[in-house]
């Protein structure tokens, strides 16, 4: 299975992990083994955070310090051939 963004254009946008139902697969994984990233909402960046202490972690089970000041995103998981 591949979670990581990739360059084909025919790939899926990545989701924003706060717009998903709480019980969707990519809020209940922990945030690394989906790859996911995060933006500060003030920033523009988005940063991987794959050795953060946080990919331990699904994005349900952040507090709110995590989820009220930054933007979470994946990519749809999908299988490989």
């Amino acid at each position: 299975m591949s979670a990581s963004p990739s360059t084909d254009s025919s790939a899926a946008p990545a989701v924003l992990l706060h717009a998903l139902e709480a019980k969707h697969p990519l809020r209940t994984k922990p945030l690394g083994e989906i790859a996911a990233q995060v933006r500060n909402l003030q920033q523009a960046a988005w940063r991987d955070l794959a050795s953060w202490y946080i990919a331990r972690v699904s994005f349900n089970q952040l507090v709110e310090a995590w989820t009220e000041t930054n933007e979470f995103r994946a990519w749809p998981i999908t299988p490989t051939p």
